[in-house]
C-alpha cells in the first residue's frame, strides 16, 4: 500500500487496497 501510495500520491487508501486486492468489493 506504502508502494502504491508513493507512486500514485493522488489515489486514496482504498483504492491502493483495491489494487492490491482486486477481490475486495468496497460496494
Amino acid at each position: 500500500m506504502a508502494l502504491i501510495n508513493d507512486l500514485r500520491p493522488d489515489l486514496p487508501e482504498i483504492t491502493s487496497v483495491e489494487i492490491l486486492n482486486p477481490n475486495i468489493d468496497p460496494a
